[in-house]
């Protein structure tokens, strides 16, 4: 994960380089770290209800919230890739799912790649009831979180249960 500098500045800490500031002015200093692009995937299989997916909303405003990713790929997917939205550092994501299908996670690795995406890390929210995996990339790493404590063990990744 590549983390940068923000511009976020606070006076809740004095700038060190001049702690008692400068002709008696406080100066704030820079605080926060955030990352580059982030994917969530988010699984809209047949499996997923809507109480579920309100969860999945409330840990993407969350991950959002805390990471500051310089941009957020919300994929919505179920055996196929249904929908892409692309939000700002500072733009809240609007949940609205789509699909209703099966489940592969092969699609999204190949719209990730298809699509010139570049993440720092890809989160699947998902049951984890798949039919295919796909491939492990190599370019970023991959963490499953699943709302299932008996899932299927993927062949890549990490797995999160969510509780």
């Amino acid at each position: 994960m590549v983390k940068a500098r923000l511009d976020e500045r606070s006076f809740a800490r004095p700038n060190r380089r001049y702690p008692r500031g400068i002709n008696g002015l406080l100066l704030p200093a820079c605080s926060g770290e955030a990352m580059g692009e982030l994917v969530i995937a988010v699984d809209c299989s047949g499996s997923i209800t809507q109480q579920v997916l309100n969860v999945f909303a409330a840990e993407i405003t969350a991950i959002c919230n805390e990471l500051l990713p310089s941009t957020t790929h919300v994929i919505y997917f179920d055996s196929d890739v249904s929908h892409h939205d692309q939000y700002d550092r500072y733009e809240e994501p609007e949940i609205i799912p789509h699909g209703g299908g099966g489940t592969a996670f092969r699609p999204v690795f190949d719209y990730i790649r298809d699509n010139d995406i570049n993440p720092e890390v890809t989160v699947f929210l998902t049951d984890l009831w798949c039919w295919d995996f796909g491939p492990e990339p190599e370019e970023y790493p991959t963490i499953f979180v699943s709302t299932e404590k008996n899932y299927r063990k993927p062949d890549f990744g990490t797995v999160v249960v969510m509780e």
